[in-house]
């Protein structure tokens, strides 16, 4: 709008200065009764009456050629600023999508060895049924949940927690991210759904080895005997979903 009304302005100053560069000399002849036969030159006597209309409506236009070059500049930049914007948005949503990937294959290929009383193999079990074994068998076991470096020595442990670090990469990236508003909320509500239903432990499921879920003299978090610490990562971990 504000350029379409600079571009009439101009029109409108180049044809009234027009005008006035042709009746200037016989304006100013007339009311100042000047003989322009008995001038030195009657192209000077004209040159020096029009000059300085001239040199105002060049100045005027030069002004607005410049502003209109300001504008086009300003324009090229905000456009420019733009493909930056929705380049980085399209690689960032790539980068998500590839470690919502990560995170979904750390689960799909999580397997847990069911084994009998006399330590047989009974059954392997993967993905998210894994979990729910694994989770199920730690809760009733006679472990210390405190021993961090001990828990950490077995692998379903370690594949464990590596599974909720995914996770938090993600959510990291989530975080920083300049994606749509939208696209968080569809990847936060993904990750949501993992972590409530596929690798937080069901604590309900404990009393059926006569084991109660009483707050922890030691950290004061109520995990039973499920590893404190992963019970930890795993209430950071969503904390800070939330925060989406």
């Amino acid at each position: 709008m504000e350029k379409d009304k600079r571009k009439n302005y101009s029109k409108i100053l180049l044809i009234v200065g027009t005008l006035l560069m042709i009746i200037a000399p016989i304006i100013f002849t007339y009311l100042f009764k000047i003989n322009i036969s008995e001038s030195a030159e009657i192209g000077e006597t004209i040159g020096g009456i029009t000059s300085p209309v001239v040199s105002l409506i060049g100045a005027i236009l030069l002004y607005y050629a410049l502003s209109a070059q300001i504008d086009s500049n300003k324009l090229l930049a905000e456009q420019i600023e733009e493909d930056r914007v929705k380049e980085r948005k399209q690689n960032e949503e790539e980068h998500i999508s590839q470690l919502y990937q990560f995170f979904s294959k750390n689960i799909e290929e999580y397997t847990y060895e069911l084994k009998n009383t006399d330590g047989s193999l009974s059954n392997i079990f993967k993905g998210s049924i894994a979990l729910h074994y694994f989770v199920e068998f730690i809760q009733k076991e006679n472990i210390n949940p405190h021993n961090t470096e001990e828990l950490l020595q077995d692998r379903n442990v370690r594949e464990f927690v590596s599974i909720i670090e995914s996770s938090k990469l993600m959510i990291d990236s989530l975080q920083e991210s300049i994606i749509d508003t939208e696209d968080k909320v569809y990847y936060k509500n993904l990750i949501s759904h993992q972590l409530t239903y596929k690798i937080s432990p069901n604590f309900d499921s404990i009393s059926k080895y006569g084991k109660e879920v009483e707050e922890c003299k030691v950290c004061e978090i109520n995990h039973g005997q499920f590893p404190a610490f992963i019970l930890k990562m795993l209430l950071e971990t969503k904390q800070e979903l939330e925060k989406i």
